[in-house]
């Protein structure tokens, strides 16, 4: 797929098993070339929250600034341990940042919108950004951004879903606003997922 839109998924030990997993299969589906970003493992691959192993494509430290900014779209799955080391991850912060800001789509699921936050996505004006995420984290959320109970929740150029229950149609509105949606429903009936 030449003009294949570009994504890049962090991950990290304790992301979350479905979210990421799920994410990446739904996107790869709907045609969009993905990326799997690792973020300071200490072996080739990462241990996800319950046990599945995931070799990424590359490590964040081996991509150069050049390659880090060629992409259409960064996706943040959750899991609490994988979120915290994402939002100590300065380069990640900046990241999220800039493409937010420039226009490029940034997604997160589950505990991963508490990146986005630690980023400063949408904190600095007059109207506040519509999110969802775990209920867990609701709190952490909800006074900085206008806190939603949907599964998916889009606002312009920032995608939030809930959990692991709600992963595919988090995948699907990600092909969705880097494709179609034609694209989108096509990759849903493949699934046999009802939109």
């Amino acid at each position: 797929m030449v003009d294949s839109k570009k994504v890049l998924v962090f991950v990290a030990d304790g992301s979350e098993d479905i979210e990421t997993v799920a994410t990446i299969d739904v996107a790869r589906r709907g045609g969009l070339a993905v990326t799997v970003v690792g973020v300071f493992l200490e072996r080739a691959y990462a241990e996800l929250a319950n046990g599945v192993k995931l070799m990424p494509d590359a490590r964040l430290e081996d991509l150069s600034d050049d390659q880090l900014r060629n992409f259409d779209a960064l996706v943040i799955p959750g899991g609490n341990d994988g979120t915290q080391t994402l939002r100590s991850t300065t380069k990640v912060l900046q990241l999220l940042k800039q493409y937010h800001d420039g226009g490029k789509l940034v997604a997160a699921i589950c505990a991963g919108p508490t990146v986005i936050q630690a980023a400063g996505l949408g904190l600095n004006g007059d109207t506040k950004l519509r999110l969802t995420s775990y209920p867990s984290v609701q709190f952490m959320l909800e006074t900085q951004y206008d806190y939603q109970e949907e599964d998916v929740v889009v606002d312009g150029n920032l995608i939030t879903s809930r959990g692991p229950g709600t992963t595919i149609p988090f995948g699907l509105a990600i092909v969705k606003h880097l494709t179609n949606e034609q694209v989108s429903r096509e990759t849903a009936k493949k699934l046999l997922y009802e939109v």
